[in-house]
This record gives C-alpha cells, sequence and structure tokens, in this order.
C-alpha cells in the first residue's frame, strides 16, 4: 500500500507540469484547395469533376495560384464557418476558401 500511495502522489505532483494548452487556429490547417477540397486528388486529376487536368496541376504546384474558391453556401463551407469562426475573430473573411501555395506562407 505504501509503495502504491507514493506512486500516486508522486504521478498527481507532475501532472501540471504536463497540462497541455489547446490552440485552435484555423491558420495551423494544411492549405486550403477551395473547391477541390475534399475530393479524390485522383478523380479531380482526372477531370471527373469538371476541371481541366493542366488547371489542375497549375492549381496544385504554382506558387501562386489559387484553387477554384470554395462556395458561400456550400456544405463544406458551412462547417468549415461553425468550426473556425469562434478562433478568428468572428470574422469568416478570416477563413480562408481556398488558397494559393504563396498565401500559406504568409
Amino acid at each position: 500500500h505504501q509503495a502504491t500511495t507514493k506512486r500516486v502522489g508522486t504521478h498527481t505532483a507532475t501532472l501540471p507540469l504536463f497540462t497541455t494548452q489547446y490552440i485552435m487556429d484555423y491558420r495551423l490547417n494544411e492549405r486550403h484547395y477551395g473547391a477541390l477540397q475534399g475530393l479524390d486528388k485522383k478523380r479531380v486529376e482526372a477531370g471527373e469533376f469538371g476541371h481541366d487536368p493542366k488547371d489542375v496541376q497549375n492549381w496544385r504546384r504554382s506558387w501562386s495560384a489559387v484553387p477554384p474558391l470554395l462556395d458561400e453556401r456550400d456544405e463544406r463551407r458551412v462547417e468549415e464557418i461553425r468550426t473556425f469562426l469562434g478562433c478568428c475573430g468572428g470574422d469568416i473573411s478570416n477563413i480562408p476558401r481556398g488558397e494559393s501555395l504563396a498565401m500559406v506562407a504568409e
């Protein structure tokens, strides 16, 4: 009993040292691929969603090219706003609808 009590006591004493602070910010996410977000990459590249494969390649590889923006009424956009509105100053314009690599680097 004494060893168990000591171990529990030591464990309890160290808990404050390992307390995790969570930071929720949309800027910690990966690049936002706009209207392509969440779609199957191979199907998008094959043109199944109406985008020219050369455009898709350009959006993925170019430093400054921005993919088609996610529509404000799209369910994915609505979910992003619901998730991130509280951590972006309450301004939905702070939540990107699509990003180039240059925008991510800023």
